[in-house]
């Protein structure tokens, strides 16, 4: 143990210090799943100064049930409302850094954020840190990046509007075909739609062959469907339902590991 902390000291930690006056994220986790050191850009993005702040505050993903820690991270996104789902989110991050530091695999997922009235997306890669064929730790990479194509100009809007809205020619929609809609026009395929509601793929394809129904659609094809949510405009506004953390993974394995397990 004190040889490994000397390894994360003495070179993992020390080879990083020329990396954090850098503009991007990056952070190494120790076994402890804490924060050890990161790029000042990562700090700031938490509400820090700098990395040595985030050290001493000894933030973990373990921590996933703190009500404090979501609240740095969330800040006002984090209300009596959204509080559950923002904890089952940081619970699937701990179980994303579990999953290196146990398996000892190379992940990359996508980190869908609501901060500071935006919607915020990352794509983020974790790879494990080896010593002496041990898992001593873990570091992360993060780029951010526009998961919908208009994202820059997307409106929020709330359920109520729905029927109203003055884009949509096409009646009697349940909320969650709004969903799939919006995220089809924006260009994303079955698997993150469903990974993005939570629900499974079986389910979003009846969605869409429903929908293709009421869009005078012959069968059950999706791109004639994301072409005709686009020209009514479903693209430009986002329902208030998704706006939510979320994570998204395209490994079947890890996707099954993250969803599978009741925090």
């Amino acid at each position: 143990m004190v040889q490994i902390q000397n390894y994360l000291e003495n070179v993992v930690i020390a080879n990083f210090i020329p990396l954090v006056e850098q503009k991007f994220f990056s952070s190494i986790i120790n076994k402890q799943y804490e924060i050890v050191i990161c790029t000042n850009y990562t700090a700031k993005a938490f509400g820090f100064n700098c990395w040595q702040e985030i050290r001493e505050m000894g933030i973990s993903s373990k921590k996933f049930n703190d009500p404090d820690l979501a609240k740095l991270i969330f800040k006002d996104s984090y209300n009596d409302q959204s509080k559950e789902m923002i904890h089952d989110h940081l619970y699937r991050y701990f179980l994303l850094q579990k999953y290196v530091l146990t398996e000892g695999k190379i992940i990359s997922y996508i980190d869908m954020l609501p901060y500071d009235n935006q919607l915020k997306s990352y794509m983020v890669t974790a790879t494990p840190i080896i010593y002496e064929n041990s898992i001593v730790g873990l570091q992360t990479f993060s780029t951010e990046i526009s998961l919908f194509y208009f994202q820059k100009n997307l409106d929020l809007f709330s359920d109520s509007d729905y029927s109203n809205h003055k884009y949509f020619a096409i009646k009697d929609l349940s909320n969650r075909e709004y969903e799939v809609l919006f995220l089809l026009s924006n260009g994303l395929n079955q698997e993150r739609i469903a990974q993005i509601l939570g629900v499974t793929r079986n389910t979003i394809a009846t969605i869409i062959r429903n929908l293709c129904t009421k869009f005078q659609i012959s069968g059950s094809n999706s791109k004639l469907l994301a072409d005709a949510a686009y020209n009514n405009g479903f693209f430009k506004q986002m329902p208030a339902s998704l706006w939510k953390p979320c994570i998204i993974v395209s490994n079947d394995e890890l996707s099954d590991y993250i969803n599978f397990q009741n925090r």
